[in-house]
């Protein structure tokens, strides 16, 4: 895959700066947008429901969603359905035998609590760690943040381990030890459950469905743009589910930002996006 190229343009008949990430062999781009909610709303409307074009917003909270629907004039709502992440992704999962269903957080723990009374050595590692603490709390909290770094992609994963080892001493030893216990971790909980990991897995099972199976037509017929919006902070599995959308289909994919969170969000994802194959994980991980 080659490096995606920012450019930047503005649309036609709004003020929206957009910030446009090209990326390599996608037959649409995946888009920063950066602009206020009048925007947003504004460049929703433009779509022409007349000719069937479907829209899908995804928003992370409830309030965010009643905020839209509130704005949105009643004529657009029939071309326009305001959803989240999760619900798009365990409706791409539900067209094959792959379920959806996943371990909620108290299954997670009481899961790491068992692994980690039956695992010695990976208790005493985590207390040679300077502010980690051996609770499955805490463990929960180290596994999750490295899943939402890497989404265990190898290239991400390689590249943990290349930056670990360019640090100084203790440093170094740390985050190579912070990253192999979280994949630890990982591997006791896929090992205690045959669903889903984590409502993040189901994401990046989705995201693999897209690209190797092509179900999204099947799914979501219709749909021309998909805009992501209201993160301040986006993940790699996040973006590597939007990332397929784009490559695999021949959807519009916006993440959008409003102006305080742009430049950040322009410099994360652009690294980010440069995975081949997204979804694919190390061979320790299973999901």
């Amino acid at each position: 895959m080659s490096t995606p190229h920012p450019t930047t343009s503005v649309d036609e008949g709004t003020s929206t700066s957009r910030e446009k990430l090209l990326i390599g062999g996608s037959q649409n781009d995946l888009s920063i947008v950066v602009g206020e909610d009048d925007d947003l709303i504004s460049s929703l409307c433009c779509v022409d429901s007349a000719k069937n074009q479907r829209q899908l917003v995804l928003a992370p909270v409830d309030m965010h969603k009643r905020n839209l629907q509130h704005r949105l004039p009643s004529a657009s709502t029939d071309s326009i359905s305001i959803t989240d992440i999760a619900e798009v992704a365990e409706g791409v999962l539900s067209t094959g035998s792959n379920g959806a269903i996943n371990l909620d957080r108290i299954d997670r723990l009481s899961a790491l609590r068992k692994a980690l009374e039956s695992r010695d050595d990976v208790r005493q590692r985590i207390a040679a760690i300077p502010g980690v603490e051996a609770s499955a709390e805490s463990v929960e909290h180290l596994r999750s943040e490295v899943e939402s770094v890497t989404n265990y992609h190898p290239t991400r994963v390689e590249c943990w381990r290349d930056i670990a080892t360019e640090t100084p001493a203790p440093t170094s030893h740390d985050t190579t030890e912070l990253l192999d216990i979280s994949i630890e971790m990982q591997q006791a909980l896929a090992a205690s459950t045959s669903k889903a990991v984590s409502g993040v897995e189901v994401v990046r099972r989705a995201t693999r469905a897209v690209m190797v199976h092509d179900v999204w037509g099947e799914v979501y017929p219709g749909v021309s743009r998909l805009v992501f919006v209201g993160m301040s902070s986006l993940s790699a599995p996040h973006i590597d589910f939007l990332h397929s959308i784009a490559e695999e289909t021949a959807v519009e994919v916006e993440i959008h930002c409003r102006r305080g969170t742009g430049a950040y969000h322009i410099e994360r994802v652009a690294p980010v996006v440069d995975v081949s194959s997204p979804g694919r994980v190390i061979p320790e991980v299973r999901g």
